[in-house]
């Protein structure tokens, strides 16, 4: 069997710490849902999917309806979960009966416990996964299964998604004009200024010394960009790709 890397991806859904059971079968399927930016890394993982649809028991036709493990965000998914996800891809890599390894960028393998809040919907991981085939009543496709997970950022960004409405919103809809500002405090008399000292007041803006900002240093990424320079150049990217992909000034 063989397994693939897929580079630095981003989590917009977590069923690794909160499993589902299977309609057709009853076990558990342990899962993450992943985006990944379009470039080399989906090129290889399309390959990999096409591969198994040619080669597994569907002899090179997906039957209708059938489920594909690979596909581009739509318009849609990108307006829940944040213009940063314009032009990824997402799949959804899972397993059954036991969850998969799981480390720090490290190589530590991490308990449920240590991981059970790092897959928050932003979080960068990169999955280890493998291709399969499966056709049950109702059910079938191609699809990825996770053999590991590497955490590599469980301090980045969350995702800004779109479910439910901001505070500021809540407090309109509610009829609260805003947050209430705290009175001064009483019974308190700020002390005189010093006596004897005249504090003379700084030059205007134009006639200070103009201090040109210091050169920036190495590539410079993208605003909004969730990746580095380097999580990049080991998924595979040249710096021309990164800037095609928008990921690169």
């Amino acid at each position: 069997m063989s397994t693939y890397r897929t580079g630095p991806a981003i989590v917009s859904w977590d069923s690794i710490t909160s499993p589902k059971t299977q309609v057709h079968s009853g076990e558990l399927s342990y899962y993450l849902e992943i985006n990944i930016p379009n470039g080399p890394k989906v090129q290889e993982l399309e390959g990999a999917l096409q591969q198994q649809l040619q080669t597994g028991n569907f002899k090179g036709q997906l039957p209708a309806g059938g489920k594909w493990g690979l596909k581009p965000l739509t318009p849609e998914e990108v307006t829940k979960l944040g213009p940063q996800l314009q032009g990824h891809y997402k799949l959804t890599p899972r397993t059954t009966k036991t969850p998969p390894t799981v480390m720090d960028k490290d190589g530590k393998e991490l308990s449920p416990m240590e991981y059970s809040r790092m897959f928050y919907a932003g979080a960068v991981v990169e999955c280890l996964v493998h291709t399969y085939d499966f056709d049950v009543p109702g059910n079938k496709g191609v699809m990825f299964g996770v053999d590991a997970i590497m955490v590599l950022d469980s301090n980045a960004p969350k995702l800004n998604v779109a479910a439910g409405i901001t505070a500021d919103e809540a407090r309109a809809a509610f009829g609260i004009a805003g947050a209430a500002t705290p009175p001064p405090a009483q019974g308190y008399t700020p002390p005189p200024p010093a006596q004897g000292f005249t504090q003379t007041p700084p030059p205007p803006a134009s006639e200070q010394a103009a201090t040109p900002p210091p050169p920036p240093a190495g590539p410079q990424m993208a605003p909004g960009c969730q990746f580095t320079y380097e999580q990049l150049q080991q998924a595979g990217y040249t710096d021309e790709a990164m800037r095609q992909a928008g990921y690169l000034v």
